[in-house]
C-alpha cells in the first residue's frame, strides 16, 4: 500500500503531489523548503511523499531498520514544516 503523500498532514495542510503538480506557486514554496532542508531529510521526503516509496523499501535500500526511517521522516517532516510555513509567511 502506497503511503499517504502529505508533506505537512499534521498541521492539516496537506501538500498533495498532484495538487503541486497543478498550482505552480505553491510547487515553488514546496522546492524552495526542501531545497532547504539537509541532503539526507530531502532525500527521505522526496522518496517517501514525492515518489510514493514504503518506509520498508526505503530502509531496506538504505540498509537502516523501518524505526530509525520512520524517526528520520519524523525530524524531516517536521523541519520542512517549519521552512514552508516560515516561506508561506511573507
Amino acid at each position: 500500500r502506497m503511503a499517504k503523500a502529505h508533506l505537512l498532514e499534521e498541521t492539516g495542510e496537506g501538500v498533495d503531489p498532484l495538487e503541486v503538480s497543478r498550482d505552480r506557486e505553491r510547487r515553488d514554496q514546496v522546492l524552495d523548503a526542501l531545497s532547504e532542508l539537509n541532503d539526507r531529510h530531502r532525500m527521505l521526503l522526496v522518496l517517501h511523499h514525492l515518489e510514493g516509496q514504503s518506509v520498508p523499501v526505503i530502509a531496506d535500500a538504505l540498509g537502516q531498520s523501518e524505526h530509525a526511517v520512520e524517526s528520520a521522516l519524523a525530524r524531516a517532516r517536521r523541519r520542512f514544516r517549519t521552512v514552508y510555513e516560515r516561506r508561506t509567511a511573507s
